[in-house]
């Protein structure tokens, strides 16, 4: 996962530039945005009638590539050409599949799921900065201090995913949010001093 410079390099770039360019995880947002594009693009015939069968069926084999990624023995690391391709395919896939959550929200609870799933693509990058390093360890620590215990097996995994699910919630609400905020209000005010 790191770039291996030779032992006299001189190039225009840092070592430090180089690994930050080479870590295999920035491929993988790259991925995310040309996706993205894509999905813009192709908006359409992501809602064709027609194409339902092909959409469907080609999501479905992305979505089994993931299920078989996920559950090999290989553990080759991150980065696309190893378990982010698998990660790439369940996007892909759930992509191509998407116009069925407008049936599926058709009913109440149908609603209640969707809006949890859209909550949680609210506070995916929150998630994504404290999930590990930080929501661990404070959970570690809350639990060591209030029941003298230890975060293990399958009740701590779920305490985890609960810890992490509202560490995450906060650092949206109260962090996130205004600084997205503070970005648009840069970003427009950038905008109407161009035109002046």
């Amino acid at each position: 996962n790191s770039v291996y410079l030779p032992a006299k390099y001189d190039g225009i770039l840092s070592p430090e530039a180089l690994g930050e360019l080479g870590n295999p995880i920035l491929l993988e947002f790259v991925f995310g945005m040309l996706l993205a594009a894509a999905y813009l693009r192709a908006e359409n015939w992501l809602r064709s009638e027609r194409t339902r069968f092909a959409r469907w069926s080609i999501g479905f084999l992305l979505v089994g590539v993931f299920l078989g990624s996920y559950f090999s023995r290989n553990n080759p690391g991150n980065g696309l050409l190893n378990k982010g391709f698998g990660a790439a395919c369940l996007v892909t896939g759930a992509l191509l599949m998407e116009d069925s959550c407008a049936r599926l929200s058709a009913g109440d609870l149908g609603r209640r799921i969707l809006s949890c799933f859209l909550w949680l693509g609210t506070i995916s990058y929150a998630l994504y900065l404290v999930h590990l390093g930080i929501s661990e360890r404070l959970l570690r620590l809350l639990i060591h201090l209030v029941l003298a215990s230890n975060v293990d097996g399958i009740w701590g995994f779920l305490a985890l995913i609960a810890a992490s699910v509202l560490l995450a919630s906060a650092v949206h609400m109260f962090v996130e949010r205004y600084l997205i905020r503070a970005g648009k209000l840069l970003i427009e005010d950038r905008k109407s001093t161009r035109l002046n």
